[in-house]
């Protein structure tokens, strides 16, 4: 879950509930959680996933993406690794410091972050994807999230780089229905 799973960062305890609940019910699978703009406050640390309500109620089932520094999850038939950084780099290169695991088969990237396209303009400071970030990034997929709409980036990649999508539409127009 590449962040974006609740849409404020007021979030009700039922709607927390609710989530656990369901991270439960598909246990033993392994959920990988990284926050996204709602669920990532680290200048007050008033992020939901260091609230009681969240840590209280997490389910054995349940990773949390939480510090800057990448970090990686196996899963336990040692066929998959998870890399992902719950806060960008203070660099333009969102992939700085995730690489791929060469002990395992396949790679995946999780970032929530935009892709850099020539028709909006970018700020200085912004650590958007672009192109040449997956030069030799070594991942075989990289999911993404920020972006609401299901849609496959850079396709002449040797990485597939892909936002999943909302499971449900948040405005007018959006592509939903994906996971």
């Amino acid at each position: 879950l590449a962040g974006d799973i609740f849409d404020s960062e007021r979030i009700a305890i039922g709607d927390i509930r609710f989530f656990m609940d369901v991270v439960r019910s598909i246990k033993p699978i392994p959920v990988l959680f990284l926050p996204g703009t709602w669920t990532h406050d680290s200048i007050f640390q008033k992020a939901i996933f260091r609230s009681h309500q969240f840590l209280d109620g997490k389910p054995e089932n349940l990773y949390v993406f939480t510090k800057e520094a990448p970090e990686t999850f196996k899963v336990t038939s040692g066929e998959l690794a998870i890399h992902g950084r719950a806060i960008l780099p203070d660099t333009d290169n969102p992939l700085d410091g995730i690489g791929p695991d060469p002990n395992v088969p396949f790679n995946v990237g999780l970032l929530h972050t935009g892709v850099a396209l020539p028709q909006i303009p970018q700020e200085a400071t912004s650590c958007a994807l672009k192109r040449d970030h997956l030069e030799g990034c070594g991942l075989d997929y990289l999911a993404l999230g920020h972006w609401h709409s299901f849609r496959r980036y850079f396709e002449d990649a040797k990485t597939v780089v892909q936002y999943s999508g909302s499971p449900e539409s948040l405005s007018f127009g959006d592509d939903s229905g994906y996971i």
